[in-house]
């Protein structure tokens, strides 16, 4: 898809992560894309308000889980 929309000239950018194991997106698709922005580097714009150390564990480590599962393509 990626490939399609740059012929046509647009450019492709995407946000995902590679800090996880595995990571979230391929090596391909990285390099293809125009611009690869890593979504932990975006995690303090758009993490909710109060989830910081008010939460608990148990509550901050499933937001964290399922923050790293987020894919966004």
């Amino acid at each position: 898809m990626a490939d399609a929309l740059q012929r046509k000239g647009v450019r492709v950018s995407v946000v995902s992560t590679i800090i996880t194991q595995p990571p979230m997106i391929s090596d391909e698709l990285r390099r293809q894309a125009d611009m690869f922005v890593e979504l932990n580097d975006l995690r303090h714009n758009i993490e909710r308000a109060g989830g910081g150390m008010k939460a608990s564990a148990e509550k901050r480590e499933r937001a964290e889980a399922d923050f790293n599962n987020i894919e966004i393509l």
